[in-house]
């Protein structure tokens, strides 16, 4: 399901503190992730902008990760995947929705 906008949501729903799952992507056309500077940007809740640079898992593989202090509690949080190459020339994803529900026994 996604937003009103048309934007598509990722089923997977995150809880506060959460480190798992973490978002795995490939490259298109065997393009080489250590050939660029790849981000995932979030928009939290709190106004802020996560940026969590991607972990190379070397060709074109790469994935995020996510420390227990990044997911803040929130629906239709907009995430962005940022690629920049080595000529600053910027290509970035359509944009995509996570919710993170609240973490448990709170």
């Amino acid at each position: 399901m996604g937003a009103c906008d048309g934007t598509q949501k990722i089923s997977t729903a995150w809880r506060e503190g959460d480190t798992l799952p973490e978002i795995g992507f490939v490259l298109p056309d065997g393009a080489a992730v250590a050939d660029y500077t790849i981000e995932l940007r979030v928009s939290r809740p709190d106004g802020t902008i996560l940026v969590k640079p991607a972990v190379d898992l070397g060709g074109s593989a790469g994935k995020f990760t996510w420390a227990t202090t990044d997911l803040q509690e929130g629906a239709n949080q907009r995430c962005e995947i940022h690629r920049v190459d080595a000529a600053f020339d910027e290509l970035t994803s359509p944009a995509f929705l996570i919710d993170v529900e609240p973490r448990v026994g709170t």
